[in-house]
């Protein structure tokens, strides 16, 4: 099985930099309403979750009819791919690996569209001629990149739903991260989503509720929203998510701070982190893909001995032992990474 960040079962961990999500914690509003939800939980939840479709629509400025809820963005991918059958599909890697867990569910076959470290994993290009040649059923595109946390720009996207529009392809665009970059405005819920897409997004991270379980969709009609809707489980929105949730959307304020803590700490972490002789790839997101030229797992040995777990990325496709996704956490727990990453350089030496 593979693993994902968050083994904070198996590893006694203080600081864990596998997991990205909001730095700022579970804000305070979203645990009361957690709390505050205890009150109904004797009651099934509701089955369509119309409460939260309708303060979705209102945050996005869309219609409910175009938005459907799930466990996380996880079962929302596996109900996808149940509901439009691919043979065969396209993914661009290195990127998440959940997708290929649902598709392979379904029996599709996947084909990768390998993009370099040394040109930075730019993408847009291959990924267009990729789907020109291979006319896949599918194609998932993360926006911005897991793990390389690359975001790109619209014209890219245009470029990338132009193709798969001519090549009668669905497009599954990913962007659980992208409401804590600076560009949320990139966004294709924002120029009109195409009919044969699914844009999809998760609490998990903006929120930092991983646990909760809350993720959603938004799509050009509710004939596709309805037959993606068919594949999910029965009552698979908990009370206490669809409350969470709720509340969530209104903490802007919250949202606004993570993003300047972000984009700053980000800087100072790639800084530091060059100067030590570390590659640090360029990231728009919240965390950063690294890569260790001593090309074994000794930073992330020393490093999960003083309790601090990062997420080794050889197992993504396309990458190998050496590269590390560190997530953006708060000023003074970035201090402590940075310290034990340096004791463990200035000990090789």
């Amino acid at each position: 099985m593979t693993m994902h960040g968050g083994d904070i079962y198996r590893n006694k961990v203080t600081l864990d930099y596998s997991v990205n999500t909001n730095p700022l914690g579970v804000c305070e509003e979203v645990k009361k309403a957690l709390l505050s939800s205890m009150e109904e939980v004797e009651h099934y939840p509701d089955y369509y979750c119309e409460e939260l479709k309708e303060a979705l629509a209102e945050y996005h400025q869309l219609k409910p009819e175009q938005i459907l809820c799930g466990n996380g963005a996880s079962e929302i991918i596996t109900a996808v791919c149940r509901y439009v059958q691919p043979q065969k599909v396209l993914l661009p890697v290195p990127g998440f690996s959940g997708y290929e867990k649902a598709l392979k569910a379904v029996g599709a076959g996947v084909c990768y569209v390998l993009s370099q470290a040394d040109s930075e994993f730019a993408a847009t290009e291959t990924i267009i001629k990729a789907i020109r040649e291979q006319k896949p059923d599918m194609l998932f595109l993360t926006n911005p990149n897991n793990p390389t946390g690359q975001l790109l720009s619209k014209k890219s996207v245009d470029k990338i739903v132009a193709a798969c529009d001519k090549a009668q392809t669905f497009l599954v665009v990913d962007e659980c991260f992208i409401e804590l970059t600076m560009y949320r405005d990139e966004s294709l819920l924002y120029r009109g989503i195409p009919k044969n897409a699914l844009v999809l997004r998760a609490f998990t991270k903006s929120y930092a509720i991983p646990g909760v379980r809350l993720g959603y969709a938004v799509v050009a009609n509710k004939e596709l929203r309805d037959g993606v809707e068919e594949q999910l489980s029965e009552w698979s929105v908990s009370i206490p998510a669809q409350k969470a949730g709720l509340v969530a959307l209104q903490e802007e304020a919250y949202l606004e701070r993570a993003r300047l803590v972000i984009a700053q700490e980000r800087e100072r972490l790639r800084k530091e982190l060059k100067e030590l002789g570390m590659q640090v790839f360029p990231s728009s997101a919240n965390y950063i893909l690294i890569y260790d030229p001593a090309e074994d797992d000794s930073l992330y040995r020393f490093l999960l001995r003083w309790g601090i777990l990062i997420r080794d990325c050889s197992d993504y496709y396309g990458l190998s032992q050496g590269y590390y996704r560190i997530a953006v956490k708060m000023p003074e727990e970035n201090d402590q990474l940075l310290s034990r990453i340096k004791e463990c350089f200035y000990a090789r030496d």
